[in-house]
């Protein structure tokens, strides 16, 4: 039987993740501001790119990060991921429907980037009880 993980074990796992999601964020957010500036073609191209990217990055990351923890996640992360997966199911909605309005693309990118990027700044908030004073 595996001995359960510290709470520093946990929060240096998350970290990881989240160092290693973060590098993606950053393109995701930069393809949000191009995705409306092009022909709709190219436009649809880029976005199944990124709905795909998302299906593979993205959703495993979240379900990674939930299996560090024994029991329920905080109510915090289970709300970000909640959000976090709305998002990528609006995304993913919009991306199978065809030819789309610019506007209606960079409204859902950028509002899965923000979900996702408030996610990741909450974890330079946290300071967990077991590693305060050490």
């Amino acid at each position: 039987m595996k001995r359960p993980l510290t709470a520093r074990e946990i929060d240096d796992a998350v970290r990881f993740l989240r160092n290693r999601l973060r590098t993606r964020v950053t393109a995701w957010g930069e393809l949000a501001v191009d995705i409306a500036n092009v022909p709709a073609a190219e436009r649809t191209a880029r976005l199944q790119r990124l709905d795909r990217e998302l299906q593979q990055h993205l959703l495993p990351h979240l379900e990674l990060e939930e299996t560090l923890f024994d029991d329920e996640p905080e109510p915090m992360i289970a709300l970000e991921h909640r959000a976090i997966r709305r998002a990528v199911t609006r995304l993913h909605h919009v991306a199978t429907a065809g030819e789309v309005h610019p506007y209606l693309v960079q409204s859902t990118v950028a509002a899965l980037h923000v979900v996702v990027e408030d996610h990741l700044r909450r974890d330079e908030l946290i300071v967990l009880p077991e590693l305060v004073g050490t």
